[in-house]
Parts: C-alpha cells; sequence; structure tokens
C-alpha cells in the first residue's frame, strides 16, 4: 500500500550545505552559510525533487546528503520522536523498460530484507521501509555519521596501516554476521563504508548498501554482472551463477590493498582490463607497489590470501580473517622495528619514505613522545608558490592564520598589509591594507565575506573581501593589545585575548562588549568551538583553560609549561591540537579532558598554523620561502 508524499513549511535551502531554510532565516544553522542577498534559492526550482517534503507524516527531508548507484540519501527529521534518520529513497520509474523497473524492485526487496536481518554494529540499521505512488521507496535507516572510506583515501592517499587493520577488522565482522544470516553484499568497496572517528576509540566503520546484496539461495537467479569492477571478484567478473561468501572475502582483499598501497591492486582506465587481471593476472605484493613500505609481512601474506583467484584457496569465512589481525596485533610488540621483507628489521624513527607509486607525495614517519601517544605521520599533500606581487614586498611573515576547513590561510607581512590565498591553488589571493598599527591578530569569516584584525594598541576592525583598495573599519577599542581573535560565526561575535590576560567577546551587531574571563597572565592563542559553544585558550605561563561561552566557567586543563607555550590552537569538536613554540603539537581530548593526549614532535617541518579539516583530520602549513606547503597530520585521537 503506497503512502503519501507532501509538502511541509519549507519552501527555501541553503545552496552550500543543502539543508531547509526558512525564508527569514539570515544565516543557515548548518553551515555558517550567510543568506545571499537575492534571498535563499527556492527548494522547487532546485535539482533535490525530495527536500522539504514530508514522507508518511512522520518524515521531514531536511538536507540532502547525496545519491548513489540506487537512489538519493537525505536527512530527515522525524516528527514523533527527536531523532534524525537517513532516508534512502529508491525511485524505480527511472527505468523505462518494464523489465528493469521490475528488476530494481527486486533488488530494492531483497535490500530490504537483507538488512532488517542484521544487527549488526558495522552495519547501518534498517527500521521500516515506505512505499510512495509509482514504485517509488523509502528506506529508513541510522544517519551516520562520519565520512567514506573513498572520501579518506581521496585526502590522505592511504592509510596508516594500524588504522587500516582497525577498519577492515570491523568491516569483516559486520560482513560474518550478514554471511551468516546468507546475505552476500556483492558490491563491497570504499564507497560503501562509512568511516566515523570517535573521541576516544578510534575508529568506528559501518557497511552501507546492501542494494545489489543477494539472499544465498538466490543468487543464481541475477541477471548479469553486478559489482564495481575495481573490487570485483574473478567469479563476478566472468558472472559464475555459483557466487557466494567467499567474493565479498575478495573485495575486502581489494579495498584492504587500496587502504595500504593507495591505490586498487588491478587500477586500469579500461573496466575490462580490470576484469581481465581479476580472473588472469596473480595478485601483485603490497611491496611491489611500493618495497619501501614499514607494514608488517604478515599483512601481506593475508591479502594474498584473500585475493586468490580460487574461492577456495582463500579463507574459509571472514572470521578466519579477523583472527589473522588480531595475530598481526597481538604478535607486532614494536610497530617501529617492522618493516617489509625485502630487507631486516631497523628501528625507523623521523625518516623520509619515498613512495613509489605514481605522483605520491613523500610521507614524513614523526616520533610521538608523550603519554598514550603513537608514531605518526605527516602526508605531504601540495605546494601552492605565493604570488610574485605578494613575494615583491613581504619580509618576515609575522602573523600566519588558517581559516576554518584549512581552505584559505591569511598572512600578515612586515608592512602590515593581510594577504588571504586560497589552498586549494586555484589561484585567489586578496591583499588588504589600511592598518595604522602592527597587526598582531586575525580571524577569517569566509561565510561573510569578512576578515577581522586585532593590533598593539588595542583596536579590533574588519574588512570585506572583493573590495579592493577599502579602509578597515574600527569595530572596538579593547584597551590593551590584542594577542589573538577567533570568530563564533552562528553567534555573530568575536572572541578576543589581550595582553592584560583577558579574554574578550564582541557581539557585531550591537557592538556590546562583554568580559568572559580575566587571568593573571597575556592571553597568547585561543580557538571557538561552534558546537561545543566553548573557546579553548591558550595563556603565556602555558596554562590552557577551557570556558564555557554560556555559564562562563572556565575549566583548566593541564599544564604545558614543560612543552612550551601554545603558538597556533585549534579546537575541534572532541579534541584539540595546539603548535607550540618549542615545534611540537600537543593534541589534547576536549571530551572530559583530564591529560594530554599525544605529543608529536616534527623538528624537520617548521608549521605555521594548524586547522582541523571537514573530515576530521589535522592540517597543518609550513612556509618554505616562496611556498606554501600544505601536510596532513595524522592522529590517533
Amino acid at each position: 500500500m503506497s503512502r503519501p508524499l507532501g509538502p511541509s513549511e519549507f519552501s527555501h535551502y541553503c545552496p552550500l550545505c543543502t539543508s531547509c531554510q526558512e525564508a527569514q532565516t539570515t544565516v543557515c544553522l548548518e553551515c555558517d552559510c550567510r543568506r545571499p542577498e537575492q534571498g535563499w534559492p527556492l527548494i522547487e526550482a532546485g535539482p533535490y525533487p525530495y527536500l522539504g517534503q514530508l514522507a508518511d507524516e512522520r518524515y521531514l527531508l531536511m538536507q540532502f546528503l547525496g545519491a548513489g548507484t540506487s537512489g538519493q540519501v537525505y536527512r530527515a527529521r522525524a516528527t514523533r520522536v527527536q531523532r534524525s534518520f537517513a532516508l534512502k529513497i529508491v525511485d524505480t520509474r527511472r527505468h523505462s523498460r518494464p523489465e528493469f523497473q521490475q528488476e530494481m524492485v527486486r533488488r530494492f526487496e531483497r535490500e530490504v530484507e537483507a538488512m532488517s536481518r542484521l544487527r549488526n554494529p558495522h552495519v547501518v540499521n534498517l527500521y521500516e521501509t515506505i512505499q510512495l505512488p509509482d514504485q517509488v521507496f523509502i528506506l529508513v535507516m541510522d544517519l551516520v555519521q562520519g565520512v567514506t572510506l573513498q572520501a579518506m583515501l581521496d585526502r590522505v592517499g592511504r592509510i596508516k596501516y594500524r588504522h587500516c587493520l582497525e577498519i577492515v577488522r570491523q568491516v569483516a565482522n559486520g560482513l560474518h554476521e550478514a554471511h551468516g544470516s546468507g546475505i552476500v553484499h556483492r558490491d563491497l568497496k570504499p564507497e560503501n563504508i562509512m568511516v566515523e572517528q570517535l573521541p576516544a576509540a578510534g575508529f568506528f566503520a559501518r557497511i552501507l548498501d546492501f542494494g545489489i546484496a543477494q539472499m544465498s539461495e538466490t543468487t543464481k537467479n541475477t541477471h548479469g554482472f553486478r559489482g564495481t569492477p575495481l573490487y570485483a571478484s574473478p567469479e563476478q567478473c566472468v558472472e559464475d551463477p555459483s557466487i557466494d561468501h567467499r567474493s565479498d572475502i575478495y573485495s575486502l582483499g581489494c579495498v584492504f590493498f587500496h587502504c595500504l598501497t593507495g591505490r586498487p591492486p588491478f587500477d586500469f582506465p579500461v573496466a575490462l582490463d580490470v576484469m581481465d587481471s581479476h580472473v588472469e593476472s596473480p595478485p601483485p605484493s603490497i611491496f611491489a607497489l611500493n618495497p619501501e613500505l614499514v607494514v608488517p609481512a604478515a599483512i601481506d601474506t593475508l591479502i594474498q590470501g584473500m585475493l586468490a583467484k580460487k574461492p577456495s584457496d582463500r579463507p574459509e569465512n571472514l572470521n578466519k580473517v579477523i583472527q589473522s589481525i588480531d595475530l598481526i596485533l597481538r604478535g607486532d610488540v614494536r610497530l617501529e622495528e617492522t618493516t617489509s621483507p625485502h630487507e631486516p628489521p631497523r628501528l625507523a624513527r623521523a625518516v623520509a619514505v619515498k613512495s613509489t607509486l605514481t605522483n605520491e607525495p613523500p610521507a614524513l614517519l614523526v616520533d610521538a613522545k608523550a603519554k598514550g601517544s603513537e608514531r605518526v605521520a605527516m602526508e605531504h599533500m601540495h605546494d601552492i608558490a605565493l604570488p610574485q606581487a605578494i613575494l615583491s614586498h613581504a619580509g618576515a611573515w609575522r602573523v600566519v592564520v588558517m581559516g576554518v576547513g584549512g581552505k584559505v590561510c591569511a598572512l600578515v607581512d612586515d608592512k602590515d598589509c593581510i594577504h588571504v590565498l586560497s589552498l586549494h591553488g586555484d589561484g585567489y589571493s586578496e591583499t588588504l591594507v589600511g592598518a595604522s598599527a602592527p597587526i598582531t591578530a586575525v580571524a577569517l569569516d569566509l561565510a561573510n565575506g569578512r576578515v577581522f584584525g586585532g593590533d598593539v594598541s588595542g583596536r579590533i576592525f574588519s574588512w570585506s573581501l572583493g573590495s579592493p583598495g577599502q579602509q578597515p573599519q574600527i569595530l572596538s577599542e579593547q584597551g590593551s593589545s590584542v594577542r589573538c581573535l577567533d570568530l563564533a560565526a552562528m553567534s555573530h561575535t568575536i572572541v578576543a585575548g589581550n595582553d592584560d590576560g583577558r579574554i574578550v567577546s564582541l557581539d557585531l551587531r550591537t557592538g556590546k562588549k562583554k568580559v568572559l574571563l580575566q587571568t593573571q597572565t597575556p592571553v597568547m592563542t585561543l580557538s571557538y568551538s561552534p558546537r561545543a559553544r566553548r573557546t579553548l585558550a591558550g595563556l603565556k605561563d602555558g596554562r590552557l583553560c577551557w570556558l564555557d561561552m554560556d555559564s562562563l566557567v572556565a575549566e583548566e586543563l593541564p599544564s604545558l609549561t614543560q612543552h612550551g607555550v601554545a603558538s597556533s590552537l585549534r579546537a575541534g569538536d572532541t579534541h584539540a591540537a595546539m603548535l607550540t613554540a618549542a615545534g611540537s603539537i600537543e593534541l589534547v581530548g576536549l571530551q572530559g579532558a583530564d591529560a594530554l593526549s599525544q605529543t608529536l614532535t616534527a623538528q624537520a617541518v617548521k608549521l605555521r598554523s594548524m586547522a582541523f579539516g571537514q573530515d576530521g583530520r589535522l592540517l597543518g602549513l609550513e612556509i618554505d620561502k616562496a611556498v606554501l606547503r600544505l601536510w596532513s597530520i595524522a592522529h590517533g585521537l
């Protein structure tokens, strides 16, 4: 029986994050995007046909999340309980031929049956299905946080093998339970694995989209190739009608290989070449692609077994794979002394590893020496040449700031010009002039096209981007030199740390100032966490203060005196990163933070600023003469 899909009170959406907006809202509460001058776009004129709709009078589709091979996915708010869900909408009408439409309906029904039988934490839960008119179906599922494994690989190239083992083990756990229920996924790939970084438990993986999952007893009834060639098993490539759970073991081996090396085992531009290689070519060793890969040789042995051509030569089931991973982890007492099988064990500390993968940047392995620390990798992402116009009048860069998300940076030269540059390599740059005193702090508000500065005389001022030659607008007189600034965009508030020890908020709409905290030592750096509504401040004596913006209660975190004063500070949702004057990176958990979590020493890289990317990774910015160098800093928090 079909159920209705009707309109809601929302008729507009945010063009940046595709979430529903009320027409009169001035700032998007999801992404801080400011309403365009012409107003929010109309949903009915946009490309998201189900956005703003009310499904079965119970689920309000609030945000478009993406589209897969079988349908569109939206974030929906339940009207009867205080909870959000992911709604996957499958419209079989896009298949004009009746037999294709019927096959799509059968696949959808198999997905419903398959997923409803699983209750594994590493498989996304399915709660109910809703049939709309005209053969349109809705799956109501858990709303999963994090990013896809594919997105993670796109950003970092390859994954540290400890994290790789963690992710593969969890995926194997979820698939093993599915196999026990007679379910074969048949399309396992990085795009179908969501990875969330938890504050205290590392990575948490969940399997998505059993859209072409088959009940084992009916697998032989499928028509044609199903799956993704890069990760397809040999039996899938030849359309073997007797495919079973061992096909998923092969696909997981391909994913495992990709995570460690940065590419699938057979990576060719033509799909038929890829499929022929799965069937005919022996699987390459991970060390053949990268002879200097520093991982236990047992991992390569495990992957080779998973990629065996004959299903009977692979591990019997995924429980065997899990057991092998556990043995590797238990036997790997000193990770620094493991290496490839092509050379004797050695102590690998603070060495540059040059990859043999095509066009892949080198990775700098960095020691971590504090309590709870581990050896981490700094991945060189890319370089951006500074424009000649900037270099012609730049001396020492006195202030260097990365914007939220690591998309842009601001550099202050010795003539107190602020240079705003894109870190995406698209060539954008803009220079702001007119400061009457040395600039000591900068904050970027990209959502509203503004840049804020503070100077030694205690003034806070602003510029609007896109208005060359403009003079700054003075917003406030602090009465003491401004050491640091950050922006709380959703509340239209600037937070300033001053030389006299005060932390002050400035309401940008009313101009009202408020002293949030008075300390006895200069506030050197601070960072506002919008979700926590707290400000993390680093003081000159090495202390850290975690300030609640509502109650004005400040929690003092452990002293950093022995490590040096923080010169750059970034607070994320669950943890913070500090770059100290001594060159180390301090990582602190913010969920009941009671101790330093990691200390990373990076003597070979002189970072000037840091920011958390949208995927939770820590980004660092280095300035090497005429080049901006962007690094991705792996961490275990």
